[in-house]
């Protein structure tokens, strides 16, 4: 029988404070002990794939004229 994968994309804000969360490892580290914890048997894969800048979202104005 063959398997297949799924691959899932999920994107985690990076905590900019020093400290647990603001190395992208971190999140992938815990992410792969939870699966490894809930579903070893499927055998779960988390990787690092890139770090993407967060644009801006633009600011709403408070008033607007009329």
């Amino acid at each position: 029988m063959r398997y297949k994968k799924s691959v899932i994309e999920v994107k985690i804000r990076i905590d900019p404070v020093e400290g647990w969360g603001h190395q992208p490892e971190d999140h992938v580290r815990y992410l792969q002990e939870m699966l490894d914890r809930s579903i070893p048997h499927y055998k779960p894969e988390v990787k690092l794939i890139r770090v993407e800048n967060e644009k801006p979202k633009e600011e709403e104005p408070v008033f607007t004229e009329i």
